[in-house]
């Protein structure tokens, strides 16, 4: 597994830690952010400056398509920076 498809794996557990209703929401919400954190170190540490980039604005996008209720624009996003990125 290449250091972009690890990376954007572990961000997508975050987001979906973040998004998923469980018994308890803190510790899910943390675990979520220590993995968005994790992935987003291993691009950093990889020097792929342009997968942070993408990955940010998808995890940025996605949040504001969520807090607007719109679910279907939220995975648009995540599939526009997984197409970016090629994994």
């Amino acid at each position: 597994m290449s250091h972009r498809q690890s990376a954007v794996a572990s961000i997508r557990r975050g987001y979906d830690l973040h998004h998923t209703a469980t018994d308890d929401a803190d510790l899910a919400l943390l675990d979520g952010d220590r993995l968005y954190a994790d992935g987003l170190a291993e691009l950093a540490t990889a020097g792929d400056l342009e997968a942070v980039r993408v990955m940010a604005d998808v995890i940025a996008r996605s949040a504001a398509a969520l807090a607007a209720g719109n679910d279907a624009d939220a995975e648009a996003a995540w599939t526009q920076g997984i197409r970016i990125l090629g994994v």
